[in-house]
């Protein structure tokens, strides 16, 4: 009798199942629809270069969002040591276990790539789609100087990296590692371009100006010269040195900043967007918003 009473019920699911299988399976169930707010199509207007610009700042804020995003680029020097904790310590030690940490450095390169992409889309839409007026300048130099800070932070940790230089339109899956020597030429040709283009005044607070591109000009020029490219760097090094004072010198000289009256002022955190946050001697700063909920 049980076993009667298993096979009626196994009959009854079965069959339940198929009828709602009949009726579920329409033609609309085939159909897709696209569920994000944005695609490509919306950088090719004025708007929404503007927003696009807004979202490529969220990539100054990396290094400083996770403990593991720091580590990755400030461990192994003395700004930084080991905590308590200890998961980051191979960061520092250059130890061998690095290799456990692919998916943290999987991790920075998709995000310094996914900046870089939309900063190809800035740098080829801007002169199509934006128009002749002062903003299109600041947009296209925004673009160069992200392109450009990306591939700096690239080739100091990882050395000569693919160089993508058009937007991401279709899969992609093969790249060739350019080497060092071509990554920090494109590296200060970008920043070049984005201190020709760049206002020496930000429209508004956080904004990228030519003397940040200035000052980071100066730092690829004077990581060039260092005696780690001995092997390549023996033709430009003494210019790049000369380069490296003229940009520092450039930010120095501007008028518009000055060094804290006390070191310890930068770091004097009261509250956020609070004064420390706004010391003349910030040359350029990540934003982030006060909104706890966020």
């Amino acid at each position: 009798m049980q076993l009667v009473i298993f096979n009626k019920i196994k009959t009854g699911v079965v069959l339940g199942a198929a009828l709602l299988t009949i009726t579920s399976c329409k033609k609309s169930f085939l159909d897709e629809n696209l569920i994000t707010s944005k695609s490509l199509q919306d950088y090719t207007t004025p708007a929404g270069l503007d927003d696009l610009s807004i979202g490529m700042y969220q990539n100054l804020k990396f290094a400083f969002n996770y403990e593991w995003a720091y580590a990755t680029t400030n461990y192994g020097v003395d700004e930084f040591t080991v905590g308590g904790d200890r998961t980051e310590e191979m960061w520092n030690s250059y130890d061998a276990n690095l290799t456990s940490l692919t998916s943290e450095v999987g991790t920075v390169f998709s995000a310094m790539y996914a900046n870089i992409n939309s900063a190809n889309i800035m740098i080829e839409n801007v002169p199509k789609y934006y128009g002749n007026n002062a903003n299109s300048s600041v947009r296209l130099g925004e673009g160069y100087f992200m392109r450009g800070y990306d591939y700096f932070k690239l080739v100091k940790q990882f050395g000569g990296v693919p160089l993508k230089l058009s937007q991401t339109t279709t899969l992609q899956t093969d790249f060739v590692r350019s080497t060092a020597k071509e990554t920090y030429a494109q590296v200060i040709s970008d920043l070049t371009q984005a201190y020709n283009l760049l206002p020496a005044t930000p429209a508004e607070l956080g904004r990228i100006t030519k003397y940040a591109a200035a000052h980071f000009l100066a730092k690829a020029y004077l990581f060039r010269a260092s005696e780690l490219y001995n092997d390549w760097n023996g033709d430009t090094k003494a210019s790049d040195l000369d380069s490296t004072i003229k940009y520092a010198n450039i930010v120095i000289n501007s008028g518009k900043f000055s060094l804290a009256t006390n070191f310890s002022d930068l770091w004097n955190f009261t509250t956020p967007d609070g004064p420390n946050e706004k010391l003349p001697e910030i040359i350029l700063a990540a934003q982030f918003s006060n909104n706890t909920a966020t």
